[in-house]
């Protein structure tokens, strides 16, 4: 017995002493590595620097390195040292298995192989080194696995510790601590699987692209482990949709950017910084899951959505929350901050408590199932400061002519998109607004507000309804006439679209997805610049004089007032576009046009006629129950008027260079309540003057540059006047006809117009008349008027009146008592012509003859403010008389009449003018005529003679009777 434990023992002893030989021999001999090597050169090779075996089936080597590559990626895996048992009887069933695996300071690289539809040129410098793999071999075919024919390797109790080192890509990563895990994998392109993966370890550095250093410290504790997967089929960043991690996190992170293909997806955001992260991370084959609660404080963030960046000091939160955990949240929060455009030095805005919360799909892995899912982002800004308006120049379309050239303001609102909606609430305010509107500059107090919502549809739009922008104590500014009287303006979109035609073909939310790639692409300026739009809106105005930058024509016409509109606004390619129209609903309504302004409630319609650059459009201006002055007069005299205005003006531009072609006036109804305002057009010493009376004005004026046509019309009602010592009285009816003119000197031909006197008439201290039937019309044939002050008027007309009677009695109170005269001149169906002159505050009537079978009457004269000269002419058959009057003097002769009157020129001396002594025989001469009328037959004077005095009705004498 003891003999064969001896011998046991030898046997023992020898087979020790062969193993330890040969297998430390072999080990150790470089035939060895390269006999293994030979193998299957192009998928592995395993090299190490020394090895050893005490015992049979465990080995110990050092220096240890294994690479390989597969169709997709090369590989490899080094330990300064490591031990292992190997398994024998699963060998029979062709399962390696290895177990008791203890290693020191692991290292594991990874890189892609070239592909022909992916460029990694910008990376590739990054990438590690893989040991004799050709580093531009480019990717194979994977060929199809033979199901059976491999070999399946099995490690188990793992159990690796010292500094470990993690190369995957262009990410590189140091670790110091204990980390185990059980590996399974099937040869010629099986799966691998990882389990009871645990892991305490201290993070020494993480990196990417070498040169930016993700952390420099930090702990991760917690368990992971790997779901069988087929490495070649899921290479590089897939192979994570297989692993699933339990770990508390507590590091320091000098950059953010792995945060970056996750934020991309949610927001196109990305995110940069440093400070420190710190909490549980859970995340299970491709998704982060309930419990994930990291938070990262950080004196340095920057949060950047191009072309937008914010900068400050802040956290961020990322986390599942149990109550929803289909979704995951991330919450960027900045103390002090500024937010800045990458083509600006001066902050949009700065200030702090700016939040970003974006929330998607708990979803980490760029697959197809992340994109699905989608994601929407909430940035609620507080009250933040707005150092500089200039800033906001840039969304501001070239073409629409306005400038923003300072000013202070404060921003606040909130703005949530995703990648098929979009909501905005913001609100800009500054109280030294400084813009400029074509050539108009102005400083203002400024409200925004900007309401915007849009979301899935085949249109490429978005909801502007609540949109608003007041403008308060406005001032326009100018270095010649300093500040302009301040005022207000505000616009409020009640409903309304904004967006871009859609692409033929498109469907279901492409609308919004061509507009947010439009927005993305071209910015919001150019978007702006060639958008369509539909908009209804609310328009306050203290002042319409804006109107008048638009209608600049040669016609004095403007329009003044405050109000209320209703807007119906089209955009087409960033301009207003035909069928947009302005209501306004107006307080103080004034117009102007020419020499007249009207006031009164009413209303303003403003229409576009042709879209584009320069449209066309017209102004309708309607007036009620107003009043109608001529400007210059303080008080109105036309009242109760029912007036309107409208005009066309091509090739509109703010401010001017618009063509007005033509204007139309129509005044329906008016009431001139006293016509003696009308006394300021007659000239200064002229006999006659308006005392009362009241008249109708109707009017329907068409006018262009350099023409004028339509009518007016006067009826009066009550008319009286004075005509030197006598009192006048009558209806007069004035038509007047534009033929032509040029309205900007108020200058008209009014040939074809007329003047009809009814129910003339007269009290005079000698003599009076009146008569309800009497008439008297004045045809004017040609007639010229500059309806200014002093009015010019040049006149050729037709006479007809009923009968003599009423330039009898004139004749008579201006003559004297003499009866004959008044007798013989009382004829019936008077016709005759005029001409007359009105200049430079003088009347002049070079000509006036009317008369019938028997008699004539004439009368030539001047009038202004310092003399009055003219001479009066009667004829009955062959009897002739003449009344010169000369500044209050008056003489009649009868001796060589007609002749001293055609002689006559109003305002020079006359050839027979009779001297002292003519004006002493002045009676004698009347007494005769009295005589010979008293022997006349009695048949040659009219029946109505004796009731020249009688009459019910008044009648006034022309402005042009001397």
């Amino acid at each position: 017995m003891k003999a064969t434990l001896i011998r046991i023992v030898l046997i023992l002893a020898i087979v020790e002493i062969a193993y330890l030989s040969l297998v430390n021999l072999a080990l150790n001999l470089p035939v060895t590595q390269s006999l293994i090597n030979q193998h299957r050169p192009d998928k592995y090779a395993v090299y190490w620097e020394k090895a050893w075996s005490w015992y049979p089936l465990r080995i110990h080597a050092t220096g240890i390195s294994v690479n390989g590559q597969t169709s997709s990626q090369q590989w490899q895996a080094d330990a300064s040292a490591a031990s292992a048992s190997l398994s024998v009887l699963p060998l029979f069933r062709r399962t390696v298995k290895v177990y008791g695996v203890d290693a020191q300071d692991l290292a594991f690289r990874l890189r892609p192989r070239p592909k022909p539809e992916k460029d990694y040129a910008a990376i590739r410098e990054f990438f590690p080194p893989i040991r004799d793999r050709e580093p531009n071999l480019p990717a194979a075919a994977r060929k199809t696995r033979k199901k059976g024919d491999g070999w399946r390797i099995v490690v188990g109790e793992i159990h690796a510790r010292g500094s470990h080192e993690l190369w995957v890509f262009q990410v590189r990563g140091a670790l110091v601590g204990d980390v185990q895990a059980n590996v399974t994998h099937e040869t010629r392109g099986g799966p691998l699987a990882l389990t009871d993966g645990e892991a305490d370890v201290e993070l020494k550095s993480l990196m990417v692209n070498k040169d930016s250093e993700v952390s420099s410290g930090g702990a991760v504790k917690g368990r992971f482990e790997i779901a069988p997967f087929v490495p070649a089929e899921n290479p590089g960043l897939k192979a994570l949709a297989f692993l699933s991690v339990d770990a508390e996190i507590n590091t320091a992170v000098n950059s953010l950017d792995f945060l970056d293909f996750y934020l991309r997806g949610i927001g196109g955001m990305e995110i940069d910084g440093k400070g420190r992260l710190s909490g549980p991370l859970r995340y299970e084959r491709g998704d982060l899951t309930s419990g994930t609660d990291l938070a990262l404080l950080a004196e340095q963030l920057e949060l950047a959505a191009v072309p937008y960046e914010v900068k400050g000091a802040g956290g961020v939160d990322i986390a599942v929350r149990p109550e929803d955990p289909e979704t995951l949240s991330v919450e960027i929060s900045f103390g002090a901050l500024e937010a800045l455009h990458e083509d600006d030095q001066v902050p949009l805005f700065t200030g702090s408590h700016l939040e970003v919360a974006a929330q998607g799909t708990t979803r980490i892995l760029p697959d197809e199932a992340r994109k699905r899912e989608g994601g929407r982002v909430l940035v609620r800004i507080p009250s933040v400061t707005v150092p500089d308006l200039k800033s906001y120049q840039r969304y501001l379309p070239d073409k629409w002519g306005i400038r923003v050239l300072g000013g202070h303001g404060e921003l606040a609102g909130k703005v949530e998109f995703s990648a098929t909606a979009l909501s905005a609430d913001l609100n800009l305010v500054s109280a030294d607004a400084d813009v400029v509107f074509k050539d108009y500059q102005f400083k203002t107090n400024l409200d925004l507000g900007v309401k915007v919502s849009g979301g899935a549809s085949e249109t490429a739009g978005v909801d502007l309804s609540g949109t608003y922008l007041r403008l308060d104590e406005a001032r326009l500014t100018s270095e010649s006439t300093g500040e302009s009287e301040a005022w207000q303006a505000s616009l409020s979109i009640t409903q309304g679209t904004l967006g871009l035609p859609v692409p033929e073909g498109s469907a279901g939310d492409a609308g919004f997805k061509h507009l947010s790639q439009a927005l993305n692409e071209q910015g919001l300026k150019t978007l702006l610049a060639s958008a369509d739009a539909k908009l209804d809106a609310d328009l306050s105005v203290s002042d319409l004089g804006w109107v008048d930058l638009l209608f600049t024509n040669p016609y004095d016409m403007a329009v003044s007032g405050s109000g209320e509109a209703a807007a119906d606004v089209r955009i087409h390619s960033g301009w207003l576009s035909e069928g947009t129209i302005l209501r306004v609903r107006p307080r103080g309504l004034r117009v102007q046009v020419l020499d007249y302004v009207a006031q009164g409630g009413g209303s303003v319609a403003l229409k576009v006629e042709k879209g584009g650059e320069s449209p066309d459009m017209s102004l309708d201006v309607q007036l009620s129950d107003a009043l109608l002055r001529r400007r210059g007069e303080e008080e109105a005299v036309v009242e109760r008027v029912k007036l309107g205005v409208s005009t066309r003006a091509s090739g509109v531009t703010f401010g001017g260079g618009s063509s007005v072609a033509s204007l139309d006036l129509r005044i329906p109804s008016a009431r001139v309540k006293d016509m003696s305002v009308y006394n300021q057009y007659l000239p200064e010493g002229s006999p006659l003057e308006l005392l009362s009376g009241e008249a109708d004005l109707t009017a329907d004026i068409h006018l262009e540059p350099e023409s004028a046509g339509g009518f007016v019309k006067l009826k009066t009602n009550g008319l009286r006047s004075r005509l030197d010592d006598q009192e006048v009285s009558g209806e007069l009816t004035l038509d007047i006809n534009l033929q032509d003119g040029v309205p900007s000197n108020m200058d008209f031909d009014i040939s074809g117009s007329s003047l009809l006197l009814d129910g003339f008439k007269v009290a005079g201290e000698q003599k009076g008349f009146g008569h309800p039937d009497w008439t008297a019309t004045f045809d004017l044939r040609k007639a010229r008027a500059v309806w200014k002050k002093p009015v010019r008027l040049d006149v050729e007309a037709e006479i007809a009146m009923k009968d003599s009677r009423p330039i009898v009695a004139v004749f008579a109170n201006q003559r004297g008592k003499h009866g004959w005269l008044e007798k013989i001149l009382t004829v019936e169906d008077v016709r005759g012509e005029a001409k007359m002159n009105v200049a430079s505050n003088r009347v002049l009537i070079p000509y006036a003859v009317a008369g019938s079978d028997k008699i004539d009457v004439g009368a030539k004269g001047v009038i202004d403010a310092n003399h009055r000269e003219g001479i009066f002419y009667a004829r009955f058959r062959k009897l002739h008389g003449i009344l010169k009057v000369k500044d209050g003097d008056r003489n009649f002769d009868i001796i060589g009449a007609r002749k001293k009157f055609d002689a006559y020129s109003p305002g020079e001396p006359s050839t027979g003018e009779a001297d002292a002594d003519g004006l002493q025989t002045t009676g004698a001469i009347l007494e005769a005529g009295e005589r010979h009328a008293s022997e006349k037959d009695k048949n040659d004077v009219p029946a109505r003679a004796s009731d020249a005095s009688t009459g019910e009705r008044e009648f006034s004498v022309l402005d042009e009777t001397p």
